[in-house]
C-alpha cells in the first residue's frame, strides 16, 4: 500500500472519529436530561402531596372551628373559647388563630391585635363554604400563611368579626416543601395559575409574579416561558433549562392537587448532575483516550519506516556508548563530547562518583558541571570555545568539589575541539590529578617549612647572640674597669650597680628564652593554689611603682566590683603576665607619661568562677597597625629612633600571649602611634569560698565608716564591695564636707567608727583633712590614708596631723582588714609595731654547692651580712657534714641540685631520713638555676623547706631564712 493511500486512510478514520465522540457527547447530555427531568419530578410530585395534605389537615381544622361555632358559648364565656383554641394548636401546631373582620383587622385568641397589611399574590374570592388560603405580612411585620374560613358574625374581646384563621410561620411552611435532596441549594414556590406567587421558600427575592420575572429575564427563551404557562393552562408537569444570574438551574413544574396553580422548583444543574456529569466527564475521558490511543498508533504506524532506517544506526550508537561506558566507568576521568550549541551528545557515567553529579543533570544541560568548580574561573563560555581551532585543544588545572562527599581534588582540564570531518563538536576531559598535586604540594610545604625553620634559627641566633651579649658586654666592660679602678670607692659603686642592672638584664633574657622553649615544646604547666589577688597586686605595684617613678611617671591602679580577694590560679604566671605588660609600659612611656592598670570584675555567669579583665594603659609611644598584627611573635619589637636604644629580648609579648592561653584567657591590644596602647587580659579564675563574717567588724566596733574620696565612683565601688559586711557607709567628695559630717555624726551620738580618707584631693588633701578631724573631735577615730601614690615623703607629716595608717589604691577588703588589726594591736601595746627583721647576722650555714667559683662569692656574701658557713662539694659530702655536726651548729642549708656524685635532690631526702636531731627541723633551701614551676615542687617533694633560683638574690635568701625561722618559732 503507497504512503498516500495510508494518509488519506488515516485522515478519513479520524474524521469517523471525531464524528462519533460529538454524536456520542450529545447523546449522554441528552439521557443526563431525561434523568434529571424524571428525578426531580418525583421529588417535586412527593413535595406536592406533603403540601396539600398540609392544606387539608388546617381546612379539617377550620372545620373544627366551624362545628365549634354553632355551639359556641356565649360571648361572656370567652376563658372557654381561649381554651378550645390553645387546645387546638397544641393538637395541630398551628402558630396562632385570628379573628378578622372585612377590613383586615384581627385580634388574636389572646387579646393581641392588628391588622393584616399586605397579601402576597392577588386575594381569591371563594364562596361562604370555602376556606381560603394566602399569605400575607401582618402590621408587626412578620411573614405568615393564613387558612381563613368565613363564618357566621361573632364578637370577641369586643372585636366585631366576619372570619376566623389559622396561622404558619413562613418558616414551617417552607420545610414542608424544601427539597433537603439539594441541601439549601434549591428554591420552591407555590404560584397561582396567573403566576401570583402564593408562598416561596426564598424570602429574599422581593418577586410577586414568578411569570412576569421570567419573561423579564433576558436570558430565559420566551418559548420556555410559553411552554409553563401551557402547561399551568392543562395542569401538566414538566421541566426546561435556563440560566438566571449566570447560573444554569433547572425549573421543574407539578400542579397543584388543591388549587387551580402550581408548585415550582428552581434548582442549579451542578448539584442535580453531579454524579450523571462524572460518568459523562469519564465516557468522555475514555473516549477521547481511546480516539488519542488511535491517532498514537496512527502516529507510531507512520513513522514505522522511519524508525526502521534509523534502527541500525542507534544500535550503533548505542553499542557505542556502551563500550565506552564499560572502558571508563572503572577510571577517574570524565568524558563530556558536546556541540557548539551545548548539546550533550555524551556523559561518562563515573560523575556521579567523582564529583557528586548525576550525569542525566550534565545530559540536560552542561552548565550544570559547573557548581562542583571551587573558584570563579568560568571554562565553558562562547569566547573560550571560539578560541580553540579544530584538531586542538585548550588545557588548565583547578580543584573541583565532590557535591556528595564536600570532597575537594585536583584535576586537568582539557578541551578538544573535533576536526571538520566529525561535525562542529567539543571533548571535555576531566582527569583526576589529586595525588601529583598534593605530592608536589607536601613536597613545597616540606620545603618552605625547612626554610623557615632554617630561616627562624638564623633569625633566633642573631637576635638572642645580640641580646646576650649586650649585658655581657657591660659586665665584662665594667669588670674590667673595676679591677683598674679598685681603689676608687665611688668607682667601685657605680662599677657594681651596672654590672647588677646587667646581670638582671640577662638573667630576664635567660628566663625569656627558657619560658618561650617551654612553651613551644609544650612543656609548660600552671601551679594551681590558692592565692590573695591584694597581695599580689601589692607586690607588683611595689616593683612598677618604682620602675615609673624613676622616670618620673605617674602609676595608678584601679579596681571595681571585685567582691572576693581570694583565688584559685596560678599567682606566679599571673603576675608574669601582669609585669611584662606593665614593664613594658615603662618602657615605651616617656619621662612625665602615665600608666594605668584597671582591673575590673565582670558580669558573674558562674557562682564558682569571676572573669576578671585587666587593662594596661599608657600614654606612651604607641604602635602601627602594620606592627599590631606581629606583635605576639618571638623577637619582633618596634624599631624606631626613640625606641631602638630599650633593651629587651623581643619575647615577652609572645610569653604573655600564651601564657595567657594556657591559663583559659585571651589578650587583645588597641594602639595608636604618638598616643600610647592599651592591652587587655581576660581571665576566668575560680574563686575560694569566703563567706564575709560580720563578725570581724562587730569585734572591732566598727559599725560606721565614712569615705572621703573627691572621685565618687571609687566610694560607690567600696560601698558595692562592702554590702556584705553590716557596716553603714557613708562618703563626701571633698575634706571640708568630710570634716562636716563627722562633726554631725557626732551631735545626733551616731558617731562614725573609722575614715578611709584619699590621699589626694582638689582644695583639703587628706592630711590636711585628718588634722582638721582631730581639732574637731575629742576622741581617738581611726584615720587611714587609701592612696594611689608613696606616702614615704609625707608619712612623719601625716602621723603628727593624727593619721593612723596607710593603705595602697586598689581597694580590698582583706587589706582594710590588716591595717585595721595593725591599728588595733598598736594602740593595745601602746608601741608603734616593729618591721619584721630579714638579718641573718650570726647565722651558719652549710652551703652544698660543687662550683668553686660560686661558693666562693656565696660565702664573702653571707660574711658581708655577719653569716657564716661550711662548704661541701658534692651531695655526699654535705650529708656527711651535717650528720657529723652537733645539734643546732648549722642553722640553714643552702642545697645546689645538680652536682656529681649525688645530686640535691637525694642529698635532701638522706638528710631527712637520718637520725640527726636537726634531720626532720633544719630549714634546707634550693638553691639552683633550675627555675622552673615543676622544679619547684621537685625540690619541695624531696623535703626542701624553699626554692630559690640562681643567680642568688640576697634579699630575697634574707626574707626566706627570717619566714622560715618564724615557722619554726611557732611550732
Amino acid at each position: 500500500m503507497s504512503s498516500k493511500l495510508k494518509k488519506a486512510g488515516s485522515i478519513i478514520l479520524i474524521l469517523v472519529l471525531l464524528t462519533s465522540g460529538v454524536w456520542y457527547f450529545r447523546f449522554v447530555s441528552e439521557q443526563i436530561f431525561m434523568e434529571s427531568k424524571s428525578h426531580l419530578l418525583e421529588i417535586y410530585t412527593k413535595s406536592n402531596n406533603t403540601f396539600s395534605m398540609f392544606v387539608s389537615r388546617n381546612r379539617n381544622i377550620l372545620n373544627d372551628w366551624g362545628s365549634y361555632s354553632n355551639k359556641a358559648p356565649s360571648s361572656e364565656d370567652e376563658e372557654t373559647i381561649r381554651q378550645f383554641i390553645s387546645n387546638s394548636q397544641k393538637n395541630w401546631g398551628f402558630t396562632d388563630f385570628y379573628f378578622l373582620n372585612n377590613d383586615g383587622s384581627y385580634i388574636t385568641a389572646d387579646g393581641k391585635t392588628g391588622a393584616v397589611t399586605k397579601v402576597i399574590g392577588a386575594y381569591r374570592e371563594t364562596d361562604e363554604n370555602e376556606k381560603g388560603l394566602f399569605a400575607a405580612n401582618l402590621s408587626s411585620g412578620e411573614k405568615q400563611v393564613l387558612f381563613s374560613s368565613p363564618t357566621v358574625e361573632g364578637s370577641y374581646m369586643g372585636f366585631e368579626y366576619t372570619t376566623v384563621a389559622i396561622s404558619y410561620s413562613n418558616r414551617d411552611v417552607g420545610k414542608m416543601i424544601d427539597i433537603s435532596s439539594f441541601y439549601g441549594n434549591s428554591e420552591s414556590y407555590i404560584i397561582y395559575s396567573d403566576g401570583d406567587i402564593m408562598f416561596s421558600t426564598d424570602q429574599d427575592r422581593d418577586i410577586t409574579n414568578l411569570i412576569a420575572y421570567l419573561e423579564k429575564n433576558e436570558s430565559i427563551k420566551e418559548s420556555d416561558v410559553g411552554q409553563l404557562k401551557q402547561a399551568i393552562q392543562d395542569k401538566a408537569s414538566g421541566m426546561f433549562q435556563c440560566r438566571i444570574d449566570g447560573v444554569r438551574y433547572y425549573i421543574v413544574y407539578e400542579p397543584l392537587d388543591f388549587e387551580d396553580g402550581m408548585i415550582l422548583g428552581v434548582v442549579p444543574t451542578d448539584i442535580v448532575n453531579k454524579n450523571m456529569r462524572q460518568v459523562q466527564k469519564s465516557t468522555v475521558f475514555v473516549s477521547a483516550g481511546i480516539f488519542a490511543a488511535v491517532l498514537l498508533y496512527l502516529f507510531f504506524y507512520l513513522r514505522a519506516d522511519q524508525k526502521k532506517k534509523l534502527q541500525s544506526k542507534n544500535l550503533e550508537l548505542e553499542y557505542r556508548d556502551k563500550i565506552l561506558d564499560m572502558v571508563i566507568k572503572p577510571t577517574d576521568d570524565i568524558y563530556i563530547i558536546f556541540t557548539r550549541q551545548y548539546e550533550v551528545k555524551y556523559v561518562s557515567p563515573n560523575t556521579m562518583r567523582i564529583i557528586g553529579i548525576d550525569s542525566k543533570l550534565i545530559k540536560e544541560n552542561i552548565h550544570k558541571l559547573m557548581v562542583s568548580v571551587s573558584d570563579n574561573r568560568i571554562t565553558l563560555s562562547d569566547e573560550k570555545l571560539d578560541s580553540i581551532k579544530n584538531g586542538e585543544s585548550w588545557n588548565a588545572s583547578r580543584y573541583l568539589v565532590n557535591q556528595t562527599t564536600k570532597e575537594k581534588k585536583w584535576y586537568s582540564e582539557t578541551i578538544y575541539h573535533l576536526p571538520d570531518e566529525y561535525g562542529d563538536g567539543y571533548v571535555l576531559i576531566l582527569s583526576d590529578r589529586t595525588k601529583e598535586q598534593r605530592a608536589a604540594e607536601q613536597l613545597q610545604s616540606a620545603l618552605d617549612s625547612a626554610k623557615s625553620a632554617n630561616e627562624a634559627k638564623s633569625m633566633f641566633l642573631a637576635n638572642i647572640s645580640h641580646d646576650i651579649r649586650t649585658p655581657m658586654n657591660a659586665i665584662m666592660g665594667c669588670s674590667e674597669l673595676l679591677m683598674k679602678q679598685a681603689d676608687d670607692a665611688d668607682k667601685v659603686k657605680e662599677y657594681a650597680k651596672k654590672i647588677t642592672s646587667s646581670g638582671q638584664l640577662l638573667l630576664g633574657l635567660i628566663n625569656d628564652v627558657l619560658d618561650m622553649s617551654k612553651i613551644e615544646s609544650g612543656k609548660t604547666t600552671l601551679n594551681i593554689a590558692p592565692f590573695n589577688l591584694a597581695d599580689l597586686i601589692k607586690e607588683i605595684s611595689t616593683v612598677v611603682a618604682a620602675q615609673a617613678n624613676a622616670k618620673n611617671q605617674k602609676f595608678e591602679i584601679y579596681a571595681s566590683g571585685i567582691e572576693r580577694d581570694m583565688f584559685l590560679g596560678d599567682r606566679v604566671r599571673l603576675g608574669q603576665i601582669l609585669m611584662n605588660l606593665l614593664s613594658n609600659a615603662v618602657k615605651y612611656t616617656q619621662s612625665g607619661g602615665r600608666i594605668k592598670l584597671n582591673i575590673t570584675a565582670e558580669k558573674r555567669e558562674s557562682s564558682r568562677y569571676q572573669k576578671l579583665k585587666f587593662e594596661v594603659a599608657d600614654n606612651g609611644t604607641g604602635m602601627t597597625q602594620e606592627f599590631l598584627k606581629v606583635i605576639f611573635e618571638p623577637f619582633v619589637r618596634v624599631e624606631n629612633s626613640t625606641t631602638n636604644k630599650i633593651q629587651g629580648s623581643g619575647l615577652g609579648m609572645a610569653i604573655t600571649k600564651n601564657l595567657v592561653e594556657i591559663m583559659g584567657g585571651n589578650i587583645s591590644v588597641e594602639s595608636e602611634p604618638g598616643k600610647g596602647s592599651v592591652f587587655a587580659v581576660e581571665l576566668d579564675l575560680q574563686t575560694q569560698k569566703e563567706e564575709e563574717s560580720r563578725e570581724f567588724w562587730r569585734e572591732h566596733s566598727i559599725n560606721r565608716l565614712l569615705l572621703v574620696d573627691d572621685e565618687a565612683d571609687i566610694c560607690e565601688n567600696i560601698i558595692y564591695i562592702m554590702k556584705d559586711t553590716g557596716v553603714d557607709i557613708a562618703y563626701s567628695t571633698e575634706g571640708a564636707g568630710a570634716v562636716n559630717m563627722i562633726e554631725q555624726a557626732d551631735r545626733e551620738e551616731k558617731p562614725y567608727d573609722l575614715v578611709l580618707l584619699d590621699f589626694k584631693m582638689p582644695g583639703m588633701d587628706g592630711v590636711e583633712t585628718a588634722r582638721r578631724i582631730r581639732e574637731k573631735t575629742g576622741r581617738e577615730l581611726p584615720i587611714i590614708i587609701l592612696t594611689a601614690y608613696d606616702w614615704y615623703d609625707v608619712e612623719k607629716e601625716a602621723v603628727q596631723a593624727g593619721i593612723d595608717g596607710f593603705m595602697q589604691k586598689p581597694f580590698f577588703i582583706s587589706v582594710l582588714k590588716s591595717r585595721i588589726e595593725e591599728i588595733y594591736a598598736s594602740k593595745s601595746k601602746n608601741t608603734a609595731a616593729a618591721s619584721q627583721d630579714n638579718s641573718i647576722n650570726g647565722m651558719h650555714f652549710l652551703v652544698v654547692e660543687d662550683y668553686e667559683l660560686n661558693y666562693e662569692i656565696l660565702k664573702e656574701r653571707l660574711e658581708t651580712e655577719g653569716a657564716t658557713c661550711d662548704i661541701a662539694v658534692n651531695g655526699k659530702q654535705g650529708v656527711e657534714m651535717f650528720t657529723a655536726s652537733e645539734p643546732g651548729y648549722f642553722d640553714a642549708v643552702l642545697l645546689d641540685v645538680q652536682m656529681p656524685v649525688m645530686d640535691g635532690y637525694e642529698a635532701a631526702r638522706t638528710i631527712r631520713a637520718g637520725s640527726h636531731f636537726d634531720a626532720k627541723t633544719i630549714p634546707i633551701i634550693a638553691m639552683t638555676a633550675n627555675a622552673f614551676d615543676e622544679d619547684v615542687k621537685k625540690s619541695l617533694d624531696a623535703g626542701m623547706d624553699a626554692h630559690i633560683a640562681k643567680p642568688i638574690d640576697m634579699q630575697l635568701l634574707k626574707s626566706v631564712v627570717t619566714e622560715l625561722k618564724d615557722k619554726q618559732k611557732q611550732k
